[in-house]
């Protein structure tokens, strides 16, 4: 875990400093070497990058918005895997599994498998069974939050995209024919 907070928070002082200081890329060529393509691609995406944090800042309302908004559906998360938690009756602490889940969250996002099935359920078993937790109590907390977050979504979304799809056909075949 300290591990991986360290990572996180070098790559984002990296990626601030190249982006305060696009100039100062060229001390990534040591890492690189001379290949030009690989640098090209590097100092593009700096300049990308520069240019949208530019454009982002002057619509500051916008970002607290969404800075804002994204909080609130990541706490969201935590509240929904507490609250399944409790009706499992498996006795965790609120911030305990606001931890689980985020972490499980962030190696699902590790593009093992699409998705990030699988791992998601395998690294909330982890964190939960030194807390205690039973194997078949971590597994069924993992799928019903699975469940609740991502496949009752997904298929909710086929099922409002297929009756959008039959409904705009039928009003098609209704313009077409005259008839309905």
């Amino acid at each position: 875990l300290l591990g991986g907070v360290v990572f996180l928070l070098t790559f984002f002082v990296l990626l601030s400093y190249f982006t305060l200081y696009p100039k100062k890329i060229t001390f990534v060529r040591a890492f690189v070497g001379k290949n030009p393509h690989i640098m090209g691609k590097i100092e593009n995406t700096s300049k990308n990058l520069q240019c949208s944090i530019k454009e982002g800042l002057q619509h500051k309302t916008a970002i607290a918005k969404h800075l804002f908004l994204s909080l609130f559906i990541w706490l969201i998360f935590a509240i929904k895997a507490y609250i399944i938690a409790w009706s499992l009756n498996i006795h965790i602490s609120f911030l305990t599994i606001a931890v689980v889940t985020y972490l499980a969250y962030m190696v699902a996002m590790v593009p093992l498998l699409p998705g990030g099935l699988g791992s998601f359920e395998v690294t909330m078993m982890l964190l939960l069974a030194p807390l205690g937790i039973p194997f078949h109590e971590s597994i069924t907390l993992a799928l019903i939050i699975r469940f609740v977050t991502f496949w009752f979504v997904f298929l909710t979304s086929v099922f409002y995209i297929g009756c959008s799809f039959i409904r705009s056909g039928i009003r098609n075949y209704s313009n077409i024919t005259g008839k309905i």
